[in-house]
C-alpha cells in the first residue's frame, strides 16, 4: 500500500488570486525601492574603504564594550568592534578618514593611544575603496 501525501483528485485554483498576489508583490517592491531611495545602502570597509586594526588585550579578556566606549569619543566617524580567534584579540574597522595618507596615519597613532599598553597592535591596514571596486566587478 502506497502512501500518498496528496490525493490525485485535488485542484487547487491558484489563479484565483492573481490579482491580490499582484498588489501585494507590488506593494513590496514600491517598499523597498522607497528604503533604498531613502536610506541607501550601507556598505563596509571593503567598499568605502578605511583602517583595519587586530590588536591583542595583553591583560586578558578584552572588554569590548567599553573599548567601543572610548574609541567612539575619538570622533573618527564609524568605528566597528569585533572579537575573533580568543577572548583577548579584537578586530577594528574604522571608516576612512577625510584627507591624504597622514589623516589616516594619524587616526591610527590616536587608536594606539587609545589603546595604551594594555594592547599589542599585531596587524595594521588601510582598505582602499578600489577593493570595493573589484568585488563589485
Amino acid at each position: 500500500m502506497r502512501l500518498k501525501l496528496v490525493s490525485s483528485d485535488t485542484s487547487i485554483n491558484f489563479l484565483k488570486f492573481h490579482r491580490l498576489a499582484f498588489i501585494f508583490s507590488s506593494i513590496l517592491v514600491a517598499a523597498s525601492i522607497g528604503l533604498f531611495a531613502v536610506i541607501g545602502l550601507n556598505l563596509g570597509i571593503d567598499f568605502k574603504g578605511g583602517i583595519l586594526i587586530e590588536a591583542r588585550d595583553k591583560t586578558g579578556p578584552a572588554n569590548i564594550a567599553g573599548l567601543r566606549g572610548d574609541l567612539e569619543q575619538l570622533g573618527l566617524g564609524d568605528i566597528s568592534l569585533q572579537g575573533f580567534g580568543t577572548e583577548t584579540d579584537v578586530l577594528i574597522r574604522i571608516q576612512r578618514q577625510d584627507g591624504d595618507e597622514k589623516a589616516q596615519i594619524a587616526a591610527i597613532q590616536l587608536i594606539g593611544k587609545t589603546l595604551g599598553s594594555d594592547f599589542d597592535i599585531r596587524r595594521t591596514e588601510f582598505v582602499g575603496p578600489t577593493v570595493g571596486a573589484e568585488l563589485a566587478e
